[in-house]
């Protein structure tokens, strides 16, 4: 399922950068179709954009890319912007210039996506005149990003709320259903996600609530979470000071956003529900219930911090959620705020990280034995 390309327009050659689009590598079939979902009406980062996967072709930093290099021969991850919607001018490719050095000293981050690259290309991944062109606007300049490539991921959308369809035969209908997250996950994807707000927040950076959304945060093999697309909505949508450094007032209220989505992100996988967002933005009182129904499938605790969590909303028309008990808090508008209330989530966190890399070391340790069980052989059979 691949059809090699290479760049036509003159800034992607000096790029670097050779892309194809895999069925396997992220979210493009041999046809041009998506596989993931990125439908217009559905795209969190408020532009239709399309995943493919790419290799980098020279370990310089040349010409039309912008970030560090990331080596000869290095799989990334492409995100197309539809140009329709984002139409690439001098100021979008400045913005898009900035994000990448502005998130690149947390490059490394366990638990974020950095963009490593920005460009304009006149790439057509679409396959030409064929269905998908209309949809991308296919042959026109367009904006992309690179990220790092993370094979085996899926999407917590994907994973727990839409399933997704299996790119090999291991499944007998072609289709992974999706499954419902148990609490102790739900906790681990809190934790991480604590983790994120601190890295960048502390570093004055925002994630934006498209970032946050499902279709975005990845979810690898053993329960690592990681943020995608960073840096592409401040790029799409800048702040108060157009692209520059935000107002502090913008940029706290920017970051409670954060905390919010984090909130709405966890109250979805905990109810089970995609649709949980087109519910919030009909008011308050959906919310509740859905605050209501996550209490009833998981423990009170975690109900009352997602419902602290959407309280930190900063949009005027967000209608409070009572907390559920008087013990329990009614706002949590900060990172710092948020790791106090985990309290011992924390903690357990941490030890179960530390077993993960304990079994890791022990097949390790069972690895190197082979390899000198081998030498061992190899030098008897030549006696």
């Amino acid at each position: 399922h691949h059809s090699q390309s290479h760049f036509s327009h003159s800034s992607a050659a000096a790029s670097g950068f050779s892309a194809h689009a895999a069925a396997s590598g992220a979210a493009f079939s041999a046809s041009g179709r998506p596989l993931r979902g990125e439908r217009p009406h559905h795209s969190s980062l408020g532009v239709l954009s399309i995943l493919v996967k790419g290799v980098s072709s020279s370990s310089s930093d040349e010409g039309g890319a912008t970030g560090a290099a990331a080596g000869s021969n290095v799989a990334v991850a492409l995100r197309r912007l539809d140009p329709r919607r984002a139409p690439p001018s001098a100021e979008l490719a400045s913005r898009a210039a900035a994000a990448v050095r502005d998130w690149s000293p947390l490059r490394g981050h366990p638990n974020l996506c950095v963009p490593l690259h920005s460009f304009v290309s006149s790439e057509d991944v679409t396959g030409g005149g064929g269905a998908g062109a209309g949809e991308g606007g296919g042959g026109a300049p367009a904006l992309w990003f690179a990220h790092e490539l993370l094979p085996g991921a899926s999407t917590a959308e994907e994973l727990h709320l839409r399933g997704k369809h299996a790119s090999t035969s291991g499944s007998s209908t072609g289709f992974i259903p999706p499954v419902a997250p148990s609490e102790d996950a739900l906790w681990s994807y809190l934790v991480q996600l604590t983790c994120t707000l601190r890295a960048a927040h502390t570093a004055g950076l925002e994630l934006r609530p498209g970032c946050l959304h499902p279709s975005k945060i990845l979810i690898l093999p053993g329960g690592r979470l990681r943020v995608g697309a960073v840096g592409i909505p401040p790029t799409l949508a800048p702040g108060e000071a157009g692209g520059g450094v935000m107002a502090p007032e913008a940029l706290a209220a920017s970051q409670r956003a954060d905390l919010a989505a984090v909130g709405r992100f966890c109250l979805t996988l905990a109810c089970h529900c995609g649709g949980l967002g087109a519910q919030q933005q009909q008011g308050g009182n959906a919310a509740s219930l859905s605050v209501e129904a996550a209490a009833a499938r998981s423990s009170p605790e975690f109900a009352a911090i997602v419902s602290a969590l959407l309280n930190a909303d900063p949009n005027p028309n967000h209608v409070f959620i009572p907390p559920a008990s008087p013990r329990a808090p009614s706002m949590i508008a900060s990172w710092h705020a948020l790791a106090a209330a985990l309290g011992g989530r924390l903690l357990s966190e941490i030890d179960s990280s530390s077993l993960q890399a304990d079994a890791l070391a022990d097949q390790l340790r069972v690895e190197a034995g082979h390899g000198r069980m081998l030498r061992t052989l190899a030098r008897l059979s030549m006696v």
